[in-house]
């Protein structure tokens, strides 16, 4: 189907289908997909039943101002190498951005209204790391145009995310024996194969083959990768339906998505008394794993497909004691004079 071209009408499409909308004095109204019969009919009823508005005109973008600053970022053509779903997070935090300070020239924006618009957000802390960093990566793109002489994030402060910590090691162990074999099996595949939420939950059967499981990295353009599978996970896939599409496929023959996921993870740490922890800890958990095997980050990467600053970021937050219990050992047993 080509491009729609009636008056007030909107489109946005999706990875399965394209949403149309009808949008008239400041409103805006859901519309039937453009092959439904009803469609003509809800568009006539719908111009007779609205009225033309100040928002169904638009002014032009004027150079210098953070709409400006936002179409020129995103017409780059380095941009058009950034994976979908990267785009696609960006544009919820630039449609913030432009209803906080949209028609503002850019080199009015000082660091307190970026704190203050922050702190709408204070109960969000993902939201405030994400609109921080967008906020920060365009003022960088503006000094770049000689529109500002200094970025008005830095040093701005973070919010923690503690649930992106790894989990604790009894909290693991718990999950992996968790009742609900679906849930069970969500987190095996995220620990065993240490890859993305977004990548893990959509997995379908057929990636897997002769041992091993191919992983199409959606944050990488679709890369691809393949990891062996580890004896524990093959031990947990034996008990699911092998005739499903999926291998997080739920009730309803759907697969399990990321957020539905995400909260179940919130649920079941609620459930076992401790705060909460994402599915992206589980990827951390991994890491750490490898890590007290002894390998390098060089083996780290080739099953999680990081890169090695980011193996050795997650180094850090390793199991400190146990880390320190195994050095002592292996220093007294070096140690003669121990």
């Amino acid at each position: 189907m080509g491009t729609i071209n009636l008056k007030y009408i909107t489109s946005y499409k999706s990875k399965t289908r394209t949403y149309y909308y009808f949008r008239r004095g400041g409103q805006k109204y859901k519309m039937p997909d453009i092959t439904d019969p009803h469609f003509s009919i809800r568009y006539q009823e719908l111009l007779k039943q609205t009225k033309p508005g100040k928002t169904d005109t638009y002014p032009s973008i004027v150079p210098g101002t953070m709409n400006w600053l936002i179409k020129r970022f995103n017409a780059r053509a380095d941009r058009k190498k950034l994976a979908q779903s990267t785009i696609r997070g960006e544009r919820h935090y630039f449609k913030i951005i432009k209803e906080a300070f949209g028609g503002r020239y850019v080199y009015s924006i000082s660091r307190i209204e970026v704190e203050d618009l922050l702190n709408q957000y204070d109960d969000r802390p993902g939201t405030t790391i994400k609109l921080l960093a967008a906020i920060s990566k365009l003022m960088t793109y503006a000094e770049g145009l000689e529109l500002r002489s200094n970025n008005p994030c830095m040093g701005i402060h973070k919010p923690g995310l503690g649930e992106h910590e790894q989990w604790p090691h009894e909290l693991l162990a718990a999950a992996l024996e968790a009742p609900d074999e679906l849930f069970r099996r969500a987190v095996a595949l995220h620990y065993y194969t240490g890859q993305r939420t977004s990548d893990a939950c959509p997995m379908p059967r057929s990636a897997i083959k002769k041992g091993e499981i191919e992983v199409r990295q959606m944050k990488k353009r679709g890369k691809l990768i393949v990891i062996p599978l580890h004896r524990e996970l093959v031990d947990v896939l034996k008990s699911s339906d092998l005739k499903a599409v999926t291998i997080l496929e739920n009730q309803i023959g759907g697969s399990l998505k990321p957020g539905a996921f995400r909260r179940w993870c919130m649920k079941f740490c609620k459930e076992q008394g401790v705060k909460g922890y994402s599915p992206h800890g589980l990827r951390k958990n991994a890491v750490s794993a490898l890590l007290e095997l002894d390998c390098t980050t060089a083996q780290v990467a080739s099953i999680t497909d990081q890169s090695l600053a980011t193996i050795e970021k997650y180094a850090r937050g390793r199991d400190q004691l146990k880390i320190a219990r195994k050095t002592i050992k292996l220093w007294s047993k070096g140690d003669k004079s121990a």
